[in-house]
């Protein structure tokens, strides 16, 4: 029997010999069986990049003997649960054919292998594994290279300082096939720098302390440590300095000191006087620059002065301030101390008085019942009487109310004659009662109103403009404003001289002079009415001799304009049909106080000059200051510079607490009890010793700035008699050294003086040795010294 080499040779033996027979009955054909595989074999583990051939095949029964083998052996799966081709070939393989089937082989992961392990970046103490970053780095599996990833294990591991090795995992880009590898790397932590979010404050030192003497205070950064200055040694200039400041943590293991900085102020160093300068004497009036200081020791060097030298201290002893200056004016301060200087009386500043050169005669001193009803009896003597309190004024100002009509109305039945005249005349007689001498003048503020027009509101005329349109006020239309018809000019004149005879019949004495019109460029909202120069001109050339040539010598006032203004009776004056019949010019102050005299045309016929009002005209009371200056001051002006004969105040009483306005501004002498009050206390000061008849004589009107005489001389009842008015405006006393020229029977001077603290007060008598004798003048005091 032959041999065959395979089953594929064996069947094809068989039928190679089948065929032979050219067809023949007897030859038989043979077909294989298929085994029934009851169970296939299980495979062992594999790892991937591994073939089949090493996953070993183990078990598997079929219903005839023979081999389960890998179909494919060389193949090498992928990692994972992998359903691979087994063959089944049975021993028999000419009865039986082999069998294909699968078996599940478990493929591992490969793990690579890492050839080196990357490098870390230092971090810093309190920063996580995260923050170190992994450079570097190599791994493979079988002689290839594997790509992945190298990461910290626990990035979330903050270490401590110092170097330690870390845990690293190397993930491979396949994570199917490739499994991670750990590992370590070294990785240094270095100290963590604080965060400092406020410096502290630092507390003012002085030149020469070290920096060791300022408190740090405050001060916050991110761990807790302390704040100290880096050089505390330093003793800094002055000024405000930026210095070194080192923070040093608590925890000198994880942390570094810090180093910043804070300012601090360095004051100068105060000297140490250890003795004070003395100041040699000045005199008063000297300001300390007059004082020489010598002496005087003090820590370092420099130099003593008066801290105010342009002082002018009283007299006496007085401590004054003095300052030390150091000659290192950068690094030490100034230091104050007092020192006593001596003040010695000033010598008197010389005032000459020569009673042989004189000016004007004075015709007195007064003021206004105008629209104050009648006065009281107390009033009356006090403003004319001529007790120690008592004004002894001269002069009274009555108004002719405009109101009455031609067949009277009054108590007297007297033409034009009304209340508002019968008062005026009470009034008058009182004045006269108290005071013998005392003289009334009368002044219309407005004709009656039938005899006015309505004129233009814009006329010009000698470089004014004059209103004479009427003006709206209570008292009616035509008394305030508008001005006299020309035709009414005669009727003027007898209604003024119907009140001259209304007053001289009933008084018991005669007015003594009548004003034309109160302030006749004025038109305003109280009784007013306009005149020019040339309607004053033509009605006094006209008709004023219908006052002045009748029985009583009334005498003719004219203009009385409110800022004593030349040009209102220039026109009068420089006309010879006019001049003679005015014997006063009268004029108001209210412009300021006068500078040089009035000018009267050469060859007129005598004029006397009287202020006929001023005043205030505010709803305040006068304080004795207010009264002193400018009010004060304006008597001593309209006497010496304007030379005026009479000084009239605007209202005469008035009230003597919270306002002044029962009239119009009317700051009274007194109250209505009679009570003095500050204008008062100054005007009696001229009007109780200088009488009418007396004149004025020469006398250092300015002797310092801010003191004001005058002098005056006349005869009572055959003795001679001599006054000197010195006013005190100054907050300091003033020292005077007296000559009087022509005064040889002068013997003693009496002062009387008015102060903020009392006023009229009489002093003790001064002794004039040959026209000689020495004064001082209180500060903001009135003084008139009589003999």
């Amino acid at each position: 029997m032959m041999r065959l080499r395979s089953p594929f040779l064996l069947v094809s033996a068989v039928l190679l010999v089948a065929g032979c027979g050219g067809g023949g009955s007897g030859t038989t054909q043979n077909t294989q069986t298929t085994p029934t595989i009851t169970a296939w074999p299980a495979a062992s583990t594999i790892t991937y990049g591994q073939s089949l051939a090493l996953s070993t095949l183990t078990g598997g029964t079929a219903s005839v003997s023979g081999t389960f083998a890998w179909t494919a052996a060389t193949t090498a799966p992928t990692a994972g649960q992998q359903n691979e081709s087994v063959i089944f070939t049975p021993s028999d393989i000419i009865d039986y054919t082999t069998v294909m089937g699968s078996v599940t082989v478990t493929v591992g992961k490969a793990t690579p292998t890492v050839s080196a392990w990357p490098a870390a970046s230092t971090i810093a103490y309190g920063q996580t594994l995260a923050s170190s970053t992994l450079t570097g780095g190599a791994a493979s599996a079988n002689g290839t290279a594997v790509t992945g990833i190298f990461a910290w294990t626990t990035p979330t591991t903050a270490p401590p300082v110092g170097t330690a090795s870390e845990s690293v995992t190397f993930t491979p880009a396949d994570a199917t096939d490739y499994a991670t590898v750990p590992g370590s790397v070294s990785v240094t932590v270095s100290a963590a720098t604080p965060s400092v979010t406020a410096w502290p404050a630092a507390g003012g030192i002085t030149y020469g302390q070290t920096l060791a003497s300022s408190t740090l205070t405050g001060g916050t950064a991110s761990t807790a440590g302390t704040f100290a200055w880096t050089t505390p040694a330093t003793a800094p200039a002055p000024g405000t300095l930026s210095e070194s400041v080192t923070f040093t943590p608590s925890n000198l293991t994880d942390y570094t000191v810090v180093v910043g900085a804070t300012t601090v102020t360095v004051s100068k160093a105060t000297p140490t006087v250890s003795a004070w300068p003395t100041a040699s004497a000045i005199t008063f009036g000297q300001t300390l620059a007059s004082s020489t200081l010598s002496g005087g020791t003090a820590s370092v060097a420099g130099t003593f002065a008066w801290t105010t030298p342009s002082t002018a201290p009283s007299q006496g002893t007085e401590s004054e301030s003095v300052t030390f200056t150091p000659s290192n004016t950068t690094d030490y301060a100034t230091e104050t101390g007092l020192v006593s200087v001596t003040v010695n009386p000033p010598a008197p500043t010389p005032v000459t008085v020569n009673f042989g050169t004189t000016y004007q005669t004075i015709r007195g001193f007064g003021g206004a019942s105008v629209w104050l009803g009648q006065m009281p009896s107390a009033v009356a003597t006090a403003l004319f009487g001529s007790g120690p309190n008592d004004l002894n004024l001269s002069i009274l100002r009555v108004r002719i109310g405009p109101q009455g009509t031609a067949s009277g109305g009054g108590a007297y039945g007297m033409p034009y004659e009304y209340g508002d005249w019968d008062y005026e005349l009470a009034n008058g007689k009182a004045a006269v009662l108290n005071n013998p001498n005392a003289i009334v003048f009368a002044s219309p503020w407005t004709p009656p109103a039938a005899w006015k027009l309505n004129g233009s509101s814009s006329f010009s005329d000698d470089g004014e403009t004059w209103n004479q349109s009427f003006n709206s006020c209570g008292e009616g239309t035509g008394y305030c404003g508008g001005y006299l018809n020309p035709s009414d000019y005669a009727n003027y004149a007898n209604y003024l001289e119907d009140f001259v005879k209304f007053f001289n019949t009933h008084a018991g004495f005669n007015l003594y002079a009548i004003s034309m019109q109160n302030e006749p460029e004025e038109n305003v909202t109280y009784e007013s009415c306009v005149w020019t120069p040339e309607e004053m001109d033509t009605w006094v050339a006209n008709n004023a001799s219908t006052i002045t040539s009748d029985a009583y010598s009334t005498k003719l006032i004219m203009p009385e304009s409110d800022v004593f203004n030349p040009v209102d009776a220039a026109t009068t004056l420089n006309d010879p049909s006019a001049e003679g019949l005015v014997s006063i010019i009268g004029g108001h102050i209210y412009g300021g106080s006068p500078s040089a005299p009035y000018s009267i045309p050469a060859g007129d016929s005598p004029k006397q000059v009287w202020m006929t009002e001023f005043g205030p005209l505010s709803t305040a009371q006068l304080t004795f200051a207010e009264a002193l200056s400018p009010y004060g001051i304006s008597i001593h002006d309209s006497l010496v510079n304007g030379q005026y004969n009479a000084y009239v105040w605007w209202g005469a009483f008035g009230n003597s607490t919270g306002s002044c306005a029962t009239a119009a501004g009317t700051c009274g002498f007194v109250d209505f009890a009679g009570t003095l009050q500050p204008m008062g206390e100054i005007m009696g000061q001229y009007s109780k010793f200088i009488q009418p008849g007396y004149v004025r004589a020469s006398a250092t009107a300015t002797p310092v700035s801010g003191v004001y005489v005058s002098a005056y001389t006349g005869t009572v009842s055959g003795t001679q008699h001599y006054v000197i008015v010195a006013i005190n405006t100054n907050t300091t006393t003033e020292s005077f050294a007296f000559t009087l020229d022509n005064g040889s029977s002068v013997t003693s001077l009496t002062p009387t003086q008015s102060t903020s603290a009392a006023g009229l007060v009489q002093q003790t008598a001064v002794p004039v040795t040959s026209g000689q004798f020495n004064y001082t003048l209180p500060a903001q005091s009135i003084t008139t010294l009589v003999q």
